[in-house]
């Protein structure tokens, strides 16, 4: 009766943890690469951004994404967060070019505008950070990255 449960229990086990390994299959993470991020003219008081993004699936099989929610920050300044929807079918061994438009919020738009005009910064850390939910995979695709955003010399006009 006791080896019966232990052998049950085994079973439970071995059937639980080989089941889990099918939620998430071998998938090589999509490389994603910042193209540009840009400063857009200001419209009124609305800092906008639009960061290009280039995508590339390495893997032998197409990769649906439903959605990417990102967010980022300049200069430690929690600028803008969003979503979207509109993210193409990432082709087996292909890339494509993804563009997001942002708008910054107010306060922090207005805290790093500040920032920026008195310590008259023309080179501006950014982290761009975001999230892809892919078709058929349970657990989501997290990507970071960082780099230089350049804005033209404000010193030059005094």
């Amino acid at each position: 009766m006791f080896t019966t449960k232990r052998s049950f229990a085994v079973l439970l086990a071995i059937l639980f943890l080989s089941s889990c390994a099918t939620l998430n299959p071998n998938i090589d993470e999509p490389v994603v690469t910042v193209t540009s991020f840009k400063v857009l003219p200001i419209t009124g008081t609305n800092l906008r951004f639009q960061i290009g993004l280039n995508v590339s699936n390495p893997n032998n099989f197409d990769i649906v994404v439903n959605g990417l929610s990102y967010n980022a920050s300049v200069e430690g300044y929690d600028v803008f967060s969003g979503v979207t929807n509109q993210v193409p079918t990432l082709k087996a061994y292909d890339s494509d070019d993804i563009v997001i438009e942002a708008q910054a919020g107010l306060f922090n738009g207005v805290r790093l505008a500040t920032d920026i005009l008195q310590k008259r910064k023309t080179d501006l850390n950014y982290v761009l950070e975001a999230k892809m939910d892919v078709a058929g995979i349970l657990f989501p695709i997290y990507i970071t990255k960082e780099g230089l955003l350049s804005l033209p010399n404000i010193n030059n006009n005094r």
